[in-house]
Parts: structure tokens; sequence; C-alpha cells
């Protein structure tokens, strides 16, 4: 039986299903196991031809098996997957020497879908059972905002209020969500930088009586469930690259690149590494807001101005994951963690310097790479001359940080016992979702949804999935933006705004 504790020290013995509701815990901190799974060697060759998920089940009852029984976590899982479009759900594909595991055919088509379609069925299983309905909220860059709603579609226990910085996401991200007009769902823009609206949800979600009057829970990566949904994916790519390497063995390590923006799939990673996954490192690609590049290298995690790139979903000023990471880099250590974090979250922006022995483990875990647009861009045409591999800009970020690295490919490794064989990147996005980036890539003059994507500009396959296509042609509704009032204020008076409206909110959509 697996519980929970906040990182932070004031919370433990916590249930999974307390632990999903919660989103953070009380303290502000965020959830993380007392006792990790163990994946011992034998279950992972046994696992190994599991479909992927069966693979789920089995992964996520060691983490909610006191709460959901295998028949009901089944059912949930075979609902929560029955919209992806590949048949083994990730493919995992050999290019330029690397495993890249598709993560993107799902219903939004991006990572996060596994994560929201499995958190949103999950919530909706406790919010039936215990006769209520819950109000569910997310700040989103992009992509996480898309697949929550989509998560939610269905559900007549499940409300979802979704923010996103205006002008700062694909005009895709932007249509899958104003397009859905349903009365549970409410879509709203912000001025700002893409983590700007934490800092409210964290307050309104840490504000019990609120919380527990609304029904009120975060669905962004800060809730271990999504966390635990996304300990599958590395379990199941390591399985399928590994059975590809000629002469490697079930046990053997490989190395994984990450595109990285609030960590929360580099978390995930760091959670399938300590259950027994062979992983021998991360390395996480980072564009221009490269607050983990710095702490990697330099050992300041200290935050700097938002800077605009063209792979969006990944401009994050302080990745709140983070915590988690420091966590595990404490042994467990709340009260090392929970000193750290109260230079991290103090005004006016994060200031923390590691301390030495945490810096030193942390570049045993984690690798960094800063990846500017140019570079990206020019990998995204590389990729396509030379292996006809369109990429999205994430996963281009991912590809050049495991090059930048130097992260093994299986042309170059060694099969010796205890050395990495192989790298897999995780790539995370469809590219029909990214219009600015593929058509800075390749120069595009025309429209690029009816031209580069489209049959012809781009040797005569289709890149622009049906569901994709259709949103240009479909109405797009969405309650008033959020405003800054007064006009000029500083950012921290604007977010007690911000704040206030999201409560309206959550109210007004809660009574729909």
């Amino acid at each position: 039986m697996v519980r929970f504790k906040s990182t932070r020290g004031d919370e433990s013995g916590v249930s999974y299903e307390d632990a999903v509701l919660g989103g953070y815990a009380a303290d502000g901190g965020l959830y993380v196991p007392e006792r990790m799974p163990s994946v011992p060697p034998a279950t992972l060759e046994s696992w190994s031809s599991l479909s992927f998920q069966e693979l789920a089940v089995e992964v996520l009852l060691l983490f909610a098996g006191e709460c959901i029984s295998a028949t009901e976590l089944r059912d949930i899982v075979d609902r929560s997957f029955d919209k992806f479009t590949a048949g083994d759900v990730v493919p995992v594909v050999n290019i330029d020497g690397y495993h890249v595991a598709e993560l993107f055919h799902g219903p939004t088509l991006a990572f996060k879908d596994f994560g929201q379609q499995v958190l949103c069925k999950v919530l909706d299983f406790f919010a039936m059972r215990a006769g209520r309905s819950s109000t569910l909220v997310v700040s989103t860059t992009g992509d996480t905002g898309p697949a929550a709603i989509h998560g939610c579609l269905g559900s007549s226990s499940l409300s979802i209020v979704v923010t996103y910085p205006k002008g700062q996401i694909s005009d895709i991200q932007r249509r899958q969500m104003t397009t859905v007009n349903v009365p549970n769902v409410a879509v709203s823009a912000f001025e700002g930088s893409g983590d700007d609206m934490d800092r409210p949800i964290k307050r309104m979600t840490t504000d019990r009586a609120f919380k527990e009057a609304h029904g009120v829970t975060s669905v962004n990566s800060i809730n271990i469930g999504r966390i635990t949904v996304q300990v599958v994916h590395y379990f199941w790519a390591y399985l399928r690259s590994i059975d590809r390497i000629e002469g490697a063995t079930i046990g053997q390590p490989l190395h994984f690149a990450i595109p990285t923006g609030a960590m929360g799939n580099v978390t995930a990673g760091v959670f399938a590494q300590r259950m027994g996954c062979p992983i021998a490192a991360f390395g996480c690609g980072v564009n221009a807001n490269n607050i983990l590049h710095r702490a990697v290298a330099h050992g300041t995690f200290h935050q700097r101005p938002m800077v605009r790139t063209l792979s969006e979903a990944i401009n994050i000023g302080v990745p709140y994951n983070f915590e988690r990471v420091l966590y595990f880099l404490t042994e467990g250590d709340t009260a090392a963690v929970s000193a750290m974090m109260a230079e991290v979250d103090a005004p006016p922006a994060a200031a923390l310097t590691l301390p030495a022995p945490i810096l030193a483990k942390l570049r045993n875990t984690v690798h960094a790479a800063t990846i500017e647009d140019e570079t990206m861009l020019e990998t995204i045409r590389s990729y396509w001359r030379d292996h006809s591999y369109l990429l999205d800009p994430h996963s281009a970020v991912c590809l050049a940080a495991a090059s930048v690295l130097g992260l093994p490919k299986n042309s170059t490794c060694s099969a010796r016992k205890g050395f990495s064989v192989g790298t897999v990147c995780l790539s995370t996005a469809h590219p029909c979702k990214f219009e600015e980036a593929l058509a800075s890539a390749f120069e595009a003059t025309d429209d690029f949804w009816a031209g580069a994507l489209r049959p012809g500009k781009l040797a005569g396959t289709t890149h622009m999935p049906a569901s994709a296509a259709a949103l240009a042609g479909m109405p797009e509704v969405g309650w008033p933006d959020f405003v800054e009032d007064p006009p000029g204020a500083e950012l921290e008076e604007v977010q007690v705004g911000w704040e206030a409206r999201l409560r309206e909110m959550v109210i007004e959509i809660g009574q729909q």
C-alpha cells in the first residue's frame, strides 16, 4: 500500500484518492510517495509482453490499488486510450540512431493526453462514487488545457476552468479549447507569461474552505495523478527500445531525452528510475527560458523574465516540479526542501542557490542543454531533409539536446553491462499544432495549414490530421479575458485580482 506525503513535511499518510483530489498539499508542497513502489527485474521482464493498456494497469495499481480495484482501473484505462489513433498507443521509431517515442497520437495530439485522459476519468470516478461534483482548474501554455478539456468531455460530475496566456499559444492549441461549446467548460485568456497564473491557482486551491465548498482541484502537473500516469510511458518506451538493440538485454540502462518545461515529464522519469526502470540519466532540452540549465550548470535556480520562443509549450520561468526533484535529491529531507522552497517562493522572484551536495546529485541525474530557436528550426529542417521525419518544435528541442549532450546512439553505443546502450527521445506533440514554428523552418509564404502541412510542399504526405483540420471551420467561444486591474499595476497586485476572478468562474461554472 502506497501512501503519500508533502515534499515540505506537514502532511503524511495521505491516500492516493486524497492526494489526487488535493492537488497541492496543505503546506504548499507537492505530494510524493512515502515509499516508492519497487519493480523487481523479474517483474520488469514479465511486463515486456504486455500491451500499453495492460502495462498502464500494472503500473497504476502500484500507486492507486488501495482506492481503485483492478477491474475498475482497467475500465478507466480502456476508456482513456480508446480514442488514441496508434494501435499500440505509443509507437517507438528508430530515427538517426535514437529511439523516438511518439507521444502525440491522442485526441489533442500531445503527450498531455496521457495524464489528462486518465486523471480526469479517475477524478470523475471518485466524484461519482462520492455522489458529488468537482471543478478542475488548469493554466496552460498550450497543450495541457486542450488535453484536460477533452479528458472531461462527457462527464456529468466534472467542470473545468482553463486559462492561457493570450497570443502565446498556437492557433490550433487555442481552437482545441475555444471550439468546445459545452456548459461545463470555461476558457479564458490572460495577458502575461506562461506561468503568471500559477500563484493565483495555488492560493485558491490551497484555501481548504473554498476548495472543499466547490470541489476544486488543479490538474496541472502539480497533481500527483498526472505524474503517476506518465510513469507508464517510461517503462513502455524502455521495454520497446531495449528489445530492438542487438545484443542488449532487459536491465541494461538507456538515457532518456525530454523537452522540458514545468518538469512534470522529467519527474515521472525520476519516479520510473527509482521504481526500477533502468534509466542512466535524463537529457533535458530547454529553450531560452533555461532556469533548469542554469541550475545544472551553475547551481543557480534564479528566475528571469519570460522570453517568447517558438517552442511555446515549454516557455516556463519556474518549473514547479523541480520541488519534487529536490525531494529525491535530498533523499526525502522535507525540512531541507521546505527551506529551499521558501527561497524559491519569496517575492519578487525565485532565487535559490543549490547547496554543493545537492548540485552534485542533480548533475548525476539530469543533464541540460539550451536550444535556441535557430537551432531548433535547423533541427526540424535537417530531420525532414535527411530522414523525411517531421518534428514539432519541442521534439526538435529534445533531439537537438540529445545531440548537444552527446547522448549515445544505437550505432555508437557499447553493449557492455552497466553502460547505457542508447537513448529514447520523447516526441511530445504533433507538428501540425505549431504552424508558426514550421512555417519559419520552411520559410513558408502561403497559408501553412492549407499548404506545407498538406500534400505538396512537404513531399506528398498528409501531416494535418482530420481532427485538427476541422478546427479551422468551427466557431470559437470563450469567457471574457482576464485584465490587468488597475492598469500598470505590479504583477503581484494583478494576480490578486486574477485570483478573485478565478474564484468567481469556479462558482459560476459549478452552478451550470
